[in-house]
């Protein structure tokens, strides 16, 4: 299983540069971001317990810098980031914040371990 986290500083007003969506789909397969939705709104992991070819990874969008803006402004953001990449993929994306703690990191990281 390949999982890519993808990070943006949500310090930026726009991607620099757009999320190279084809290598996601040829590396996780055409339905990489659904999966990641999918088992979140379940609120478990069954998509990586699955162990089927249909589940070769997953793509995480994980926002960065959040101690260098207000909560309001890193949502209102967040939002803008996320309604974009889902107009560009055509579904929901997953997302995660970083914060420099130690429990952001090992949540981000224990969902593609």
């Amino acid at each position: 299983m390949i999982n890519i986290l993808y990070v943006h500083r949500i310090t930026e007003k726009r991607l620099t540069t757009k999320p190279p969506i084809s290598a996601f789909k040829r590396l996780c397969g055409d339905d990489f971001a659904k999966r990641g939705d999918d088992s979140a709104k379940r609120g478990d992991d069954s998509a990586k317990r699955e162990g089927d070819s249909a589940n070769q990874g997953d793509v995480i969008f994980v926002t960065t810098h959040w101690d260098c803006v207000s909560i309001q402004y890193g949502q209102a953001q967040e939002q803008h980031l996320q309604d974009y990449l889902q107009s560009m993929l055509g579904f929901p994306v997953r997302m995660e914040r970083f914060d420099k703690t130690t429990q952001a990191a090992q949540d981000i990281i224990s969902q593609i371990i």
